[in-house]
């Protein structure tokens, strides 16, 4: 017997007002052999996504049939439909649809929690109060509203300091949480100045201040930064840099003609090779000599050259 049978499914959508109607899926009908992989492919809009909807027991069809080992899918009841699909299928959804307020381990560790698969927690458990159906259901008004909370409280802190708990750290960006929210932040958006490797200076659980930069209502994206929470390395720099002073540096980054020197925390010298000199000579983390040419107050940077090792 096949573990998927498919009949004659159709799916008609009608507006809201019953204006017009639009045939989604017309007479669709194959089967689904035990260890066999399927793809369904077509062009955008022929149906593929209604159909993986109605397979996943996510939709119902206007008509035809929908059998998963023998089972029809229509005849399950509304709330026996959770369960279901908890037990029996799995699903790759196109769009995100991870809950916001949990983090990313308790996503995965939800549906287990939910089967009652006992502590997966470790010291932390979540008790099941009635069917799991039921239960998923509050989770999900529970996220709304925690959600909700969340997005008042960004909105009404727009511009204004906060602070924002450390996830994970890569060597050029790190994953924080902020209110509920977890971000992917970038080198640009944690320093002024250039860092080779952010686990030199960043932990896993350190808390930072921010800046609530924005936030998009229509797509939910929060946007901070960990670097403009901090006083600008360039303001007064003139005064601890002078123009022609020189300075021991290391080089922390390259750019097309020329290197990017520390000259203290978080500001660098945009310094340019001299005639004798090319990109081959210096690698990063190369100990130079270098002497501050000038400053540029618009973009707030500063420029030297390389005068030699050290």
């Amino acid at each position: 017997m096949s573990i998927l049978e498919v009949s004659g499914l159709r799916k008609v959508y009608t507006t809201r007002f019953g204006g017009s109607r639009v045939e989604a899926l017309r007479s669709v009908s194959f089967t689904v052999e035990q260890g066999e992989y399927v793809a369904i492919m077509g062009e955008s809009g022929s149906g593929k996504t209604t159909l993986l909807n109605i397979l996943a027991a996510l939709d119902e069809p206007t008509a035809g049939t929908v059998r998963l080992e023998g089972r029809e899918l229509h005849k399950i009841r509304e709330k026996d439909a959770a369960l279901f699909r908890r037990e029996n299928l799995g699903f790759v959804f196109q769009e995100f649809n991870l809950l916001d307020t949990f983090t990313l381990e308790d996503n995965i560790y939800l549906p287990l929690v939910l089967a009652g698969k006992g502590d997966v927690y470790g010291d932390s458990k979540i008790e099941l109060n009635g069917d799991g159906a039921s239960f998923e259901a509050e989770i999900g008004y529970l996220a709304r509203k925690q959600q909700k909370v969340d997005i008042n409280l960004v909105v009404n802190h727009r511009g204004k300091r906060t602070e924002c708990d450390i996830i994970a750290v890569g060597r050029s960006k790190v994953m924080c949480c902020c209110h509920g929210f977890d971000l992917m932040l970038r080198t640009p958006d944690i320093s002024y100045g250039m860092i080779p490797d952010l686990k030199e200076c960043m932990h896993t659980g350190e808390e930072h201040e921010v800046i609530l930069k924005s936030y998009d209502e229509k797509t939910h994206q929060l946007k901070i930064s960990i670097k403009e929470a901090k006083p600008h390395p360039f303001d007064g720099a003139e005064q601890r840099h002078p123009v022609n002073c020189r300075r021991a540096s290391v080089i922390t980054g390259k750019y097309d003609g020329g290197v990017f020197c520390k000259l203290e925390n978080e500001l660098d010298c945009l310094c340019s090779y001299l005639p004798e000199q090319n990109a081959l000579d210096f690698h990063i983390g190369d100990r130079v000599v270098i002497v501050i040419r000038k400053y540029n107050y618009e973009r707030k940077l500063v420029f030297g050259r390389i005068l030699a090792r050290w």
